[in-house]
């Protein structure tokens, strides 16, 4: 970090385990800091075998807003063709812990993505 000139205490840490809501904002479109955290979170589409990157991707509430919250608890990046499949009757989407998105298939079945793993 510090070789990019970058403080250590100016990093934003992604959420994992538990969310804390700590980046949670009072509205419905994400600011550009949080797009960029969930973006980093997963380098693609969160969708079941996608590959899409997600720097192409929507930003999409697990739960709609208002219900859900605008934050990296309730925030993914599915490409357009998983977003508009999530909106569809027989599909349903979860967020059990940040990042790590449940998808249910209209034949039931489940898949679940998990964020980018970074090696440091």
């Amino acid at each position: 970090i510090t070789e990019l000139g970058i403080a250590p205490s100016a990093v934003e840490q992604i959420a994992h385990g538990p969310c804390d809501h700590g980046h949670a904002e009072p509205r419905y479109a994400p600011s550009r800091k949080l797009r960029h955290l969930i973006r980093a979170r997963g380098q693609t589409c969160t969708g079941p075998g996608c590959g899409g990157a997600s720097i192409h991707a929507d930003q999409d509430h697990v739960v709609p807003y208002p219900a859900g919250p605008t934050d990296e608890c309730n925030l993914h990046s599915p490409c357009r063709a998983h977003h508009r499949a999530k909106q569809s009757p027989d599909w349903r989407v979860e967020q059990p812990e940040p990042g790590i998105i449940r998808w249910t298939l209209p034949n039931g079945r489940t898949r679940t993505t998990r964020p980018t793993i970074y090696d440091c």
